[in-house]
């Protein structure tokens, strides 16, 4: 069995039971800790539980860390749970050969499951009898050669932490990886008991190799282990993976202390970088040599030193980075109050490389969100801010490959040489440095033609609604901004480019879209832009013909087109760029962002948006799940018309009148935001908050479903 496939087979499908909740046949119950009786064996592990599973604090190793527990005896008779005796269970170092990259781990499942349920507000028992379903299910579909599914679905413990462990054995020029994930188990014996093959190798001290009746199956192991679990499960994707990593999964990764998170992910990258580190710098150095050899390739002249610089340039970035990279790290929380958190973070040891200088160069940019940002729309269902970059460190970077597209384009006869000239000039940065932008979207209120409407062609109205609008806002004048979209135009209206997509395109030139600049609405003041993005002769996707009085053929529909409206405003020295399929209306609503009327209907006033007003970060945003919904409602309503009110209409109308319901509306903010530590080891961050109101939109969805489904 790969170790990759299995793990992820148990965690979708004890997620899906519990967004589902659906109530499956009653299965035999699987105990999620080891019972055991004050003074009984296993008892030391059973109180060192409260402490282990303690919320925002890393917990001490188990007191039955280097315990020691008695084998089995030869036939294998089960033995109570949390049995122990003599099994030497002190923590093992891995073999000096090894490296470890990767170690995660998913502090308890059980809970975790629990507190996600809690918010679709499902009954425990239904949430206790799906999991238990679930793990039948995974042990049934990935297991059945190795043991008895039933059975041994009744000892996995989901109380217990499940781990996995990344490591490279570095003895080859290349690193070889090896990958092992360990499940809690509540009895050894009672697991080993489950086995098909009654006798089993020992390939380790306390560690039997699974095996199946005919000699082939999943690689999997049954060790007994330190921890909250007395025995664990450890699966990789070969024996090699047992023989080397089984004894540290069980004996020494269940011994070390919980993270303050339900799921964490590390990624070291030192040790590779010490073992391989001079090898990779040696072979980089090569690099300008192999792209003097590729100019002929790429059509680029002889002696021409674009390819050799570049590819000096990113030898010497990727050196540096084999010795600055440090590692990564990514969490993931659920707290019954405050919702999922995810965080992540990426670590350097050293400041010298193009890319960390580059990250730093935003760390004195930090503070609240941008005076722009609070003045988008109010009703933004997704919206964000940032900060352009330093054009002067990206030029040498585009002038490469403006260089290399041109010289591609011209050799393989894509375009003529002067269209490649004209296409690559289009790479380029129109921004200032560090120029605050923002970006946001959302849907038109119903009355507006780009909103859900019955009537028309459903095709429109889907598309149409569905894209909603979308806003730019750069505080930067709009001169360069307008030229470039203008320049664009031109490019893509050049009679050759257009006869060289025509006859690339044969019979489907037809709906080649059709772009070109016109009039902008007056409301949005002199210097405005306005550009029409027209794709033709589309199928149009009407309700079915009634038959005819005259029985005669139903009428053909003619070919339908679809509009997209770009539209520039400026806004002093500010620059706004819009994109709707309804232009008015996205005139209007771009009004509203202009600096005498921001304050009517903008972000200013929205609830829920305190850390972007007075936390210190480089960048930030937020989402909602009114942007998911709102985005496939068209779609929705054009299957409606299209059906009807008989079969599938009725059951559209029905989830319609679920998104409806909600009882947060799907607004309620999904804060994001983006830091970066410029210390003498700096550290780039993303964290993101799903709360509480939009998970319980989400569980209100759900439970609505599963009961139109299961009626």
């Amino acid at each position: 069995m790969h170790a990759k496939h299995a793990l992820g087979a148990l965690v979708v499908s004890l997620g899906f039971v519990v967004a589902c909740g659906s109530a499956p046949p009653p299965a035999p119950a699987v105990p999620t800790t080891a019972a055991a009786k004050p003074g009984a064996p296993g008892a030391a592990q059973e109180a060192a539980k409260p402490a282990m599973m303690a919320k925002d604090a890393a917990a001490p190793p188990s007191p039955a860390a280097g315990a020691a527990r008695a084998p089995d005896d030869e036939e294998q008779v089960p033995l109570p749970l949390g049995e122990t005796g003599s099994y030497d269970l002190k923590p093992v170092a891995l073999g000096s050969h090894l490296v470890v990259v990767v170690t995660g781990r998913w502090k308890s499942p059980a809970e975790t499951l629990s507190k996600l349920a809690g918010f679709a507000k499902l009954p425990q028992n239904l949430v206790d009898e799906g999991v238990r379903s679930a793990v039948k299910e995974v042990v049934g579909s990935e297991l059945h050669k190795l043991v008895d599914p039933a059975a041994f679905a009744d000892v996995v413990s989901l109380d217990a932490p499940i781990d996995f462990v990344v490591a490279a054995d570095t003895r080859k020029n290349a690193p070889e990886v090896l990958a092992v994930f360990s499940v809690g188990l509540t009895s050894l014996a009672r697991a080993r008991a489950a086995a098909r093959v009654r006798k089993l190798p020992e390939i380790g001290p306390g560690i039997w190799r699974l095996q199946a009746e005919d000699g082939y199956g999943p690689q999997c192991a049954l060790a007994a282990a330190a921890g909250r679990a007395p025995a664990r499960l450890v699966c990789g994707d070969r024996e090699r993976d047992l023989t080397e990593l089984a004894a540290y999964a069980a004996r020494t990764r269940p011994g070390e202390p919980d993270p303050n998170t339900d799921l964490r992910v590390e990624v070291t990258a030192k040790g590779l970088a010490k073992t391989y580190g001079r090898r990779l710098k040696s072979w980089l150095r090569g690099m300008p040599s192999l792209a003097d050899e590729l100019n002929q390739e790429v059509g680029l002249p002889a002696g021409d030193k674009t390819l050799v610089e570049a590819a000096q340039a990113v030898a010497d970035e990727a050196s540096v980075l084999i010795d600055e990279a440090d590692g990564a790290e990514l969490g993931l929380d659920v707290d019954a109050n405050r919702g999922i958190t995810l965080s992540g973070q990426v670590r350097f040891s050293g400041r010298s490389s193009w890319l960390v200088q580059s990250m730093l160069d935003s760390a004195p940019l930090a503070g609240p969100a941008p005076e722009i940002f609070w003045r988008l729309p109010g009703a933004s269902e997704v919206a964000s801010y940032g900060y352009g970059g330093d054009p002067a460190r990206v030029e040498p970077i585009l002038k490469t490959v403006r260089r290399v597209l041109e010289a591609v384009l011209a050799k393989q006869n894509v375009v003529s040489s002067l269209d490649a000239r004209v296409l690559a000039g289009l790479l380029r940065d129109p921004l200032r440095k560090h120029a605050p932008f923002v970006w946001a979207s959302g849907h038109f209120p119903a009355g507006t033609s780009a909103a859900p409407r019955k009537g028309g062609d459903p095709m429109l109205d889907a598309v149409g609604g569905s894209v909603g609008w979308t806003l730019l806002g750069i505080d930067d004048a709009p001169g360069p901004v307008r030229a470039y979209l203008e320049e664009l135009v031109r490019v893509y209206n050049r009679g050759t480019l257009q006869a060289k997509l025509k006859g690339e395109l044969g019979s489907d030139a037809k709906h080649l879209p059709v772009v070109k600049t016109g009039r902008a609405p007056a409301s949005l003041g002199a210097g405005a832009l306005a550009i029409e993005v027209v794709v033709p002769n589309l199928e149009p996707m009407q309700p079915p013909e009634p038959p005819s009085p005259a029985g005669g053929p139903p009428k053909t529909p003619a070919p339908v087109s679809l509009t997209f409206n770009v539209l520039l405003m400026a806004d002093g020295g500010r620059t706004w760029v819009g994109l709707a399929s309804d232009r008015d209306a996205l005139a209007k609503l771009m009004v509203t962002t202009k600096a005498e009327r921001s304050g009517a209907d903008s972000l200013r006033g929205r609830p829920g948006l305190r850390e972007l007003e007075s936390g210190r970060h480089v960048s930030g945003g937020f989402s909602t799940l009114l942007s998911l919904t709102e985005s496939v409602k068209p779609a929705l309503l054009a299957a409606s018309t299209t059906f009807g009110s008989a079969g599938p209409g009725a059951e559209v109308e029905k989830f319609l009148g679920v998104l409806a319901k909600m009882p947060n509306k799907g607004t309620t903010p999904i804060i994001m935001y983006g830091d970066v530590d410029a210390s003498a080891r700096p550290s780039s961050s993303l964290w993101m908050n799903v709360p509480k109101p939009t998970l319980d939109d989400f569980g209100h969805l759900v439970g609505a479903v599963v009961k139109m489904v299961t009626k």
